[in-house]
C-alpha cells in the first residue's frame, strides 16, 4: 500500500530566490506632484527636479550637486533686506556666452582670476593694498589732475623718454647726478646757474661764444 505526499512539501524550485530580485532591483517609483498654475516637483530615487509648465528643467538635484537654470528670460538673485552670499569650499567661476571656452571670472582660495577683452572700473574712491604688484600692457594711459608718488627707491627703464610739461621743479637734498652718453640743453630765452661754488673741467678742450662774454 502507498503512502500518500504530504502537501506542506515545497518543490526546491520555488524555494530557490528569483535571478532578477538579486541582480536587477526595481528602479525607484517617481513621485510627481503638480503646482497650482503649471509646473510640477518630481523625485526620483536621489535627485530631485522642478520643471516649469512647458516641462523644462529650473531646479535640478541629484548626486549631491544642485543647479539652477532659467530657460527664458532672466535669473535674479534679490535680497531686498538682506545680503546675498555665495560660498564655495574650492572655486567660483562665472561664464557669459554660450561659446566661452574658460570663465570670464574665477574666485578661487588663493587667486582671483579676471579674463576679458576690455575691464572697466568705476569708484569714487579706489584703493589697493598688495605685498608685490606687477603690470603688464602693450600700451598704458593715465589721466589724472593730482598724481602723487611716494616710494623708497624709483627705477625708470625704457629706450627713450619724452617728457613735456609748461613748468618742471625738481629738488634734491643731497645729490642730483647725470650721467650720459652726450649732453646737449636747448634754451630760447635765459639761460641762469646759480650755485656756491661752480667747477667745470674738460679733458680736451672748452669753447665759449657769444657776441658778449662777461666774467667778473
Amino acid at each position: 500500500m502507498k503512502r500518500a505526499r504530504p502537501l506542506a512539501t515545497a518543490s526546491k524550485k520555488s524555494q530557490a530566490p528569483s535571478r532578477r530580485s538579486v541582480d536587477s532591483p526595481r528602479p525607484p517609483a517617481e513621485i510627481l506632484v503638480p503646482i497650482e498654475g503649471g509646473g510640477s516637483v518630481s523625485v526620483r530615487g536621489k535627485s530631485a527636479e522642478i520643471r516649469d509648465r512647458e516641462g523644462r528643467v529650473l531646479v535640478r538635484f541629484e548626486d549631491g550637486a544642485a543647479e539652477i537654470t532659467a530657460p527664458k528670460g532672466d535669473l535674479r538673485l534679490r535680497a531686498p533686506e538682506g545680503r546675498v552670499v555665495l560660498e564655495s569650499g574650492r572655486e567660483v567661476a562665472i561664464s557669459v556666452g554660450a561659446d566661452t571656452e574658460s570663465p570670464q571670472l574665477r574666485i578661487g582660495t588663493s587667486a582671483v582670476e579676471v579674463e576679458s577683452d576690455r575691464v572697466e572700473v568705476k569708484s569714487r574712491v579706489g584703493r589697493v593694498v598688495a605685498d608685490q604688484a606687477s603690470v603688464l600692457a602693450h600700451r598704458l594711459t593715465t589721466t589724472a589732475t593730482t598724481l602723487s608718488q611716494s616710494v623708497e627707491r624709483y627705477e625708470l627703464a625704457a629706450s627713450q623718454i619724452v617728457e613735456r610739461a609748461r613748468d618742471t621743479f625738481r629738488e634734491t637734498t643731497d645729490l642730483a647726478q647725470t650721467r650720459a652718453g652726450r649732453v646737449r640743453t636747448i634754451v630760447k630765452d635765459l639761460y641762469a646757474l646759480y650755485s656756491k661754488r661752480t667747477a667745470l673741467q674738460s679733458e680736451e678742450e672748452t669753447s665759449v661764444d657769444g657776441k658778449k662774454v662777461l666774467l667778473g
